[in-house]
C-alpha cells in the first residue's frame, strides 16, 4: 500500500506558492484524489443529499454534469455570456438561481472549454455572492499551468480569508505534465471541517494512489 511522502507533499506545497502565488498552504490541507472527476464526484456526495441543487456553468466539460446525473440532486445552470465576443460569468444570473436548497458551485479554472483564466475581480465577485448565500465553491484548477502569455491564473481560495474557508482546489500534475494513466490528483481543503467530511466520503469510494502516480508528482 502506498503512503504519499513527505516529498510528495512538500514539492506540491512549493509549486503552489512559486507558480501560483498560494504561499501558505499545509500538508494536511491535502488529501489525495484518484482524479480531478472523481474528486468533484466524492465533493458532490460529500457536500450535498437528494433533492439538493448543484450549479454548473456550461458551456462546460462534460463530467461535471454527467457526475451529478442519477444521484437525485438537480442540476442548475448559470450558463456562460458572451460579451463582446468574449465569455463572462452571469453574475446576476448566478446569484438568483441561488435557493435555500443550493450546496455548490462546480467552477472550472481556467474553463474547459472555453479557455478563459478568470480574472481577480471575476473571482472575487463569485467568491462574494457564494458569501452571501453560504454556499460552497468546487475548483477544479486542473489546467492551471497551461496558460499562454503573461496571463496569471488565481486559485479561487485565495482571494479573500471566507474563499479560502468555503473552497474546495482539485488540483493534478495530469495535464501540465501529461499524467493521466498515472490517476493522481489532490484536493486542497483548509477548513477542516470541510475536509473531514470530504476525507470521510473519499475513503468510502477509493483506496490508494499506485506508486508511480506518487514518484511523478513527487
Amino acid at each position: 500500500y502506498t503512503i504519499p511522502s513527505d516529498g510528495y507533499h512538500e514539492g506540491l506545497i512549493n509549486w503552489m506558492g512559486k507558480r501560483h502565488g498560494w504561499e501558505d498552504i499545509q500538508k494536511e490541507w491535502i488529501l489525495w484524489t484518484p482524479g480531478v472527476v472523481a474528486g468533484f464526484s466524492v465533493a458532490i456526495r460529500a457536500f450535498s443529499h437528494p433533492g439538493d441543487n448543484v450549479i454548473i456553468q456550461p458551456p462546460v466539460y462534460y463530467p461535471f454534469m454527467r457526475q451529478i446525473l442519477g444521484t437525485g440532486l438537480q442540476i442548475v445552470e448559470n450558463p456562460l455570456k458572451i460579451v463582446d465576443g468574449y465569455y463572462e460569468m452571469d453574475f446576476e444570473d448566478l446569484s438568483e438561481k441561488i435557493n435555500d436548497r443550493t450546496k455548490m458551485v462546480l467552477l472550472c479554472s481556467p474553463h474547459n472549454p472555453v479557455s478563459r483564466v478568470w480574472k481577480r475581480k471575476e473571482l472575487d465577485k463569485l467568491a462574494e455572492i457564494c458569501k452571501e448565500k453560504d454556499i460552497l465553491i468546487i475548483s477544479d484548477e486542473i489546467h492551471n499551468d497551461l496558460i499562454l502569455g503573461d496571463i496569471e491564473h488565481t486559485p479561487t481560495a485565495i482571494v479573500s480569508d471566507d474563499a479560502m474557508q468555503r473552497t474546495v482546489t482539485l488540483i493534478a500534475p495530469s495535464k501540465t505534465f501529461n499524467l493521466a494513466g498515472l490517476t493522481n490528483a489532490n484536493a486542497i481543503i483548509p477548513n477542516k471541517k470541510l475536509r473531514d467530511t470530504y476525507n470521510a466520503e473519499l475513503r468510502k469510494a477509493s483506496g490508494h494512489s499506485n506508486i508511480f502516480g506518487m514518484v511523478a508528482q513527487d
